[in-house]
């Protein structure tokens, strides 16, 4: 047999071994802990609470970006937390006064479920 060739037959012999290999250290790693809401993680949530801590970034980034302005527009370099700037309280206030209007003038559907099995085709749950 030439050398390919049983590098090959080698390969598929291990295939199935290194599977099972590593389904087990999936199945032994820990569980990832779950994300905190941004409340419980930094300082002076008032608004945003129960936003996810590792989403609270790209959020503020989103607001600054959207504005057109840099994080000290609205917060003090350094203490964040602090509430001595005029735009941050409009900013909360204007936060507050979206999401009343969303809730009093929109029906939001529930979030759905999507499962996957992978034993036949896909079909989408009925709610």
């Amino acid at each position: 047999m030439n050398r390919q060739l049983r590098i090959v037959i080698l390969a598929c012999a291990l295939l199935p071994a290194a599977s099972r290999i590593h389904a087990q250290l999936l199945h032994n790693a820990p569980a990832p802990e779950p994300v905190k809401p941004a409340e419980q993680v930094f300082k002076n949530i008032q608004v945003l609470k129960g936003v996810p801590s590792d989403q609270w970034r790209a959020t503020m980034q989103f607001i600054s970006s959207s504005l057109g302005v840099e994080c000290e527009f609205c917060h003090t370099r350094g203490a964040f937390d602090n509430d001595d700037k005029k735009p941050k309280k409009i900013a909360r206030q204007m936060i507050e006064m979206q999401m009343a209007i969303n809730k009093n003038n929109f029906i939001c559907p529930p979030p759905i479920r999507f499962s996957i099995n992978i034993s036949r085709p896909w079909v989408a749950p009925r709610p």
